[in-house]
């Protein structure tokens, strides 16, 4: 799904979504101090991988929805 919404031009939205799967492994297996699987080595870096993907999460909302977001939604993307 991401590289077809790449493919309409949002852009680095791939990267974003190998965060969340990322993060989705962590949450069912936990940290992978081995770094056998690929996924955070601890809470410190699974936190790390949650700022940067929420932060990728407002820019995208912020360039290609700005037209859509009332005054509340543009509160909650303000405080992520």
């Amino acid at each position: 799904m991401s590289k077809l919404l790449e493919k309409v031009g949002i852009k680095d939205i791939t990267f974003g979504t190998d965060k969340a799967l990322r993060l989705h492994t962590y949450q069912y297996h936990g940290p992978d101090p081995e770094g056998l699987w690929g996924g955070p080595v601890d809470k410190e870096d699974a936190k790390e991988d949650v700022q940067m993907l929420l932060g990728k999460f407002k820019e995208c909302v912020s360039e290609y929805f700005e037209g859509y977001l009332d005054e509340e939604l543009r509160k909650i993307l303000d405080n992520v």
